[in-house]
């Protein structure tokens, strides 16, 4: 199973959109690097992917946010807990999800968790390190591939952020090839 991501040129067209180009990526690779900081808290690391799943975008910013995703559920979950992954491609998009089974996010704090330099609990992130700054960049990337980023959480039991991104052009709104007409159109 993989994950693929088209990258961009850093060189922009004439209409301002970026050019892309393959890059694929394997998705199980990059969650076996976050896996020993899962291991280390004895975190049962979960993924699950589509067999393919395109977007177009900068490899190392989309990368960036699954890092910062997964990152985080680890960091704020507890010993013996659970966090899973999934990636898929529905409705024209691909749905990158990461739940955790960690200590969850007040309520009143859910609306302000994308703002710069905001911290739920400021004695806790002392502890557990960052400036506020990982879901602010995570949601202006997402905005930047024209996608956007959705928080479900409940304090003391655990948080769901979902990422949806538009498919590659010409996939379809499962995420699989567009057949081709025999006229050539």
């Amino acid at each position: 199973m993989s994950f693929e991501l088209r990258s961009q040129s850093y060189e922009e067209n004439s209409k301002g959109l970026l050019n892309g180009q393959i890059f694929p990526s394997t998705f199980a690779t990059l969650s076996g690097a976050l896996r020993l900081l899962a291991e280390d808290k004895q975190i049962a690391l979960k993924c699950a992917t589509q067999a393919r799943v395109e977007v177009e975008g900068d490899p190392a910013r989309l990368k960036q946010v699954v890092v910062n995703l997964v990152d985080n559920a680890i960091k704020y979950t507890t010993e013996g807990g659970e966090v899973d992954i999934t990636v898929q491609a529905l409705n024209g998009n691909a749905v990158l999800e990461v739940s955790d089974t960690g200590i969850g996010i007040p309520r009143e704090a859910l609306p302000h968790v994308f703002e710069r330099f905001y911290r739920v609990d400021r004695a806790r992130s002392r502890k557990m390190g960052g400036a506020g700054l990982g879901l602010s960049i995570v949601k202006s990337i997402c905005a930047a591939h024209g996608g956007d980023i959705h928080v479900e959480s409940s304090d003391g039991k655990g948080s769901r952020f979902r990422v949806d991104l538009p498919l590659a052009k010409g996939l379809g709104k499962d995420g699989q090839s567009k057949p081709h007409s025999a006229s050539g159109r």
